[in-house]
C-alpha cells in the first residue's frame, strides 16, 4: 500500500505511460531509514559529549594505528593546542609536531614499548600553535587490535599552584 497524496498513483501513470497508451510496469522501492537516523543521532550525541567533556576537563585525545604509528587528533586536542581550523589533525607518533623536539623520542618510545591492554601514563610538554608551552598528563592504552587511544590533560595550572603552595609552605615569615 502506498501512502501519500491521492494524486500520486495518477502522477506515476502519466510519467510511465508507454507510447501505445498502456500503463508500464512500475516498481517502487520504499526504504525505512529509521535505524540509520537513530545511528546518526547517537553518533552526533557521542561527538557532542566528547567535545563537551574534553572542554570541561581541559583535555584532548588522539587515536593511533599500529604498526605505522599514524595518529589522528580530536577537536579538543586541537583546541588545547590552539590550532587553526584548517590545520592538519594527523601525524606520526614518532614525529608529533606539537611535542617539543627534545621530547618527541621520549613520547614515541613510550608508545612503541607499550604492552597491549595495559594502560600507561606520563607527563610531558606540548607547544601550541600560539607558542605557549603547557604540561600534559598523557594517558594511553594500546589495544590488541592495532589501535591505541590517548587522553592528554592540561595540568600546567595545577603544577604551578602546587609549586606556589610548596614555596609558601617552606618560606619562613621572618627570614623569608
Amino acid at each position: 500500500m502506498i501512502s501519500g497524496p491521492s494524486h500520486f498513483p495518477d502522477w506515476i501513470s502519466r510519467i510511465c505511460r508507454r507510447p501505445e497508451g498502456r500503463r508500464a510496469a512500475v516498481m517502487i522501492t520504499v526504504l525505512d531509514i529509521t535505524e540509520l537516523k537513530d545511528a546518526l543521532r547517537r553518533a552526533e550525541w557521542n561527538a557532542s559529549m566528547l567535545a563537551r567533556t574534553e572542554a570541561l576537563c581541559r583535555a584532548g585525545s588522539f587515536d593511533v594505528s599500529w604498526p605505522n604509528g599514524d595518529l589522528r587528533m580530536s577537536g579538543g586536542l586541537a583546541a588545547m593546542l590552539a590550532l587553526p581550523d584548517d590545520a592538519p589533525r594527523d601525524g606520526s607518533i614518532d614525529n608529533i609536531a606539537w611535542v617539543p623536539p627534545e621530547e618527541r623520542a621520549f613520547v614515541g618510545g613510550i608508545w612503541r614499548s607499550a604492552a597491549p591492554g595495559e594502560a600507561f601514563e606520563f607527563q610531558h610538554r606540548v607547544q601550541g600553535a600560539d607558542g605557549v608551552r603547557r604540561v600534559v598528563l598523557h594517558r594511553g592504552l594500546l589495544g590488541g587490535d592495532g589501535h591505541g587511544v590517548a587522553l592528554l590533560q592540561d595540568i600546567t595550572d595545577r603544577l604551578e599552584a602546587e609549586q606556589r603552595i610548596e614555596a609558601l609552605a617552606t618560606r619562613h615569615e621572618v627570614t623569608g
